[in-house]
């Protein structure tokens, strides 16, 4: 199960959030539920330490196993042996936007970026490229790119040149400038 609150028989023991994103008016589950700001992580801890600041606006929640995360993410896998605070609070904040990180996510529960309601355009594909690169996973790396020279069009040509130049992608870089 993605995604899904423990309460819900889930059993999900960590969570995420993101950034929210700056264009999704469309979703009403990516959009903060206040106009104040929500941080998800108590920035009144007794250690005093600062997950996100108190000025930063955060997704909802992504509910999701920590066995998933340590199996398929290196990134985590490496939290998990330093010990570090986040795997101990079983909580992380990504700062990417929320569409990118649920794709990402998803894709580590299925291996796939394939169309979905997790994985709805290619600005979240382009988004995970960047993700990909950061974390140095070179399967997704290779999904990413593939899908992205096979299904450019002129209203992501921006974002996928951007993205492919964040991300030392030339070939892309140039087929998105074309």
């Amino acid at each position: 199960m993605f995604d899904q609150a423990p309460d819900m028989g889930s059993m999900t023991d960590f969570v995420i959030t993101a950034n929210v994103d700056p264009f999704d008016n469309d979703s009403e589950e990516a959009s903060p539920t206040t106009s104040t700001p929500d941080p998800r992580f108590s920035t009144d801890t007794t250690d005093s330490q600062v997950f996100v600041s108190d000025s930063t606006t955060t997704s909802p929640p992504i509910h999701i196993h920590k066995m998933i995360l340590h199996a398929r993410w290196p990134h985590f896998k490496r939290l998990y042996a330093s010990k570090m605070v986040e795997y101990q609070t079983s909580r992380l904040h990504i700062p990417e936007p929320y569409s990118v990180v649920r794709a990402f996510l998803y894709y580590l529960y299925t291996d796939s970026i394939a169309p979905s309601q997790y994985c709805r355009d290619l600005t979240d594909v382009a988004g995970m490229l960047v993700m990909a690169n950061l974390y140095d996973m070179p399967k997704l790396r290779l999904l990413c790119v593939n899908r992205l020279s096979r299904e450019i069009d002129i209203e992501h040509a921006a974002v996928i040149w951007e993205r492919a130049g964040r991300t030392d992608e030339e070939w892309l870089k140039a087929r998105a400038a074309r």
